[in-house]
């Protein structure tokens, strides 16, 4: 009968939809907040060696990490931030912040190398940069201010260094951090903590501040769980003989992570550059701060293979078919 032969037909397509192979549909774009909450980090119980022993064999024993461009970059260009603070302590009317960014960025061009051996103290050299910085802007050009605003500024120039060095540009708000910032400070954590490498935020292009600046950002409870020290440039010996002094471990023993080989670094360094594009990458940099998981055989956890950008990421799968023409296609897209 129709009947019959309809519920034969019915029967057999229920049999091949059984047999297809199941189809792994790609998630849509979501919002991820370089502050956001992370992913749950392995114990330590979970970051034993894998059964190859890539964990033992080419763990190093110190981790030295450049924070800066690395783990958080400026928000703002510090001409607005200089431009902004003169504003505050004098009320004079100010150009606009680009000539503020390219005073400073003349004025740091043609400032003395900074710190270490036999050179001026940080306190000396970013006076003498943040002098650099106003002086171009209010007495250079074709509308230099007049002799009470030059007086004005000199009067307020203590107070406004001090709000300006040890504050503004020190702010949270200034500051943010890359993807994946959190989750591989989590992971070092967990391995430091299980018996991995010393953990050191080690940087002679940031002085003595740095401790601050990670502070603020990351917050002191974080810092102090993460970092075993915490070395800014600054002092008479570069921020590497410093930790080295403390951690004692040799050269070879220690790996740095930064956006870039740094000459004064005597480890071996892992680049690691976010950039969008790969043509801006440097040959042989990571593309992710969440790559030196795979780098160091640590294990990862949900969500740390997703694709990631400055603003949002994507989980998708490299083999899906497209839209097989069943259901609503919307909700695949």
């Amino acid at each position: 009968t129709m009947a019959r032969r309809a519920a034969t037909i019915l029967a057999l397509l229920a049999c091949c939809r059984a047999l297809r192979p199941a189809t792994r549909r790609p998630q849509k774009h979501r919002f991820s907040s370089a502050l956001g909450e992370a992913p749950t980090t392995p114990t330590g119980s979970e970051l034993a060696p894998s059964a190859g022993g890539e964990l033992a064999s080419g763990a190093p024993q110190v981790i030295t990490i450049d924070p800066v461009g690395l783990l958080l970059s400026r928000t703002a260009p510090a001409g607005l931030v200089y431009r902004d603070a003169l504003l505050d302590f004098t009320g004079l009317m100010l150009p606009r912040p680009d000539i503020f960014e390219d005073a400073h960025q003349a004025a740091l061009a043609d400032a003395p190398e900074r710190f270490g051996a036999g050179r001026c103290s940080t306190q000396d050299w970013w006076q003498s940069v943040t002098r650099a910085t106003y002086e171009a802007v209010l007495t250079g050009g074709d509308f230099p201010y007049d002799a009470d605003e030059v007086a004005a500024y000199e009067a307020a120039f203590p107070a406004l260094f001090e709000s300006l060095q040890r504050e503004r540009l020190l702010a949270a708000d200034l500051w943010e951090l890359a993807p994946g910032a959190q989750r591989l400070l989590q992971a070092l954590r967990a391995w430091r903590d299980a018996g991995g490498p010393r953990v050191y935020a080690c940087t002679d292009g940031f002085d003595d501040r740095l401790g601050t600046l990670l502070a603020n950002v990351l917050g002191e409870d974080v810092v102090a769980a993460t970092f075993d020290a915490v070395v800014g440039g600054g002092g008479e010996a570069s921020a590497f003989a410093v930790a080295a002094e403390a951690h004692g471990a040799p050269a070879a023993a220690c790996k740095h992570v930064a956006t870039s080989s740094d000459s004064a670094c005597p480890y071996e360094t892992v680049a690691v550059d976010p950039a969008d594009y790969d043509a801006d990458r440097d040959d042989g940099a990571l593309s992710s701060l969440l790559d030196l998981l795979d780098v160091w055989g640590l294990p990862k956890a949900e969500g740390d293979d997703v694709v990631v950008t400055s603003r949002t990421y994507s989980v998708y799968d490299a083999e899906y078919p497209g839209f097989d023409g069943e259901g609503d296609p919307a909700e695949y897209l």
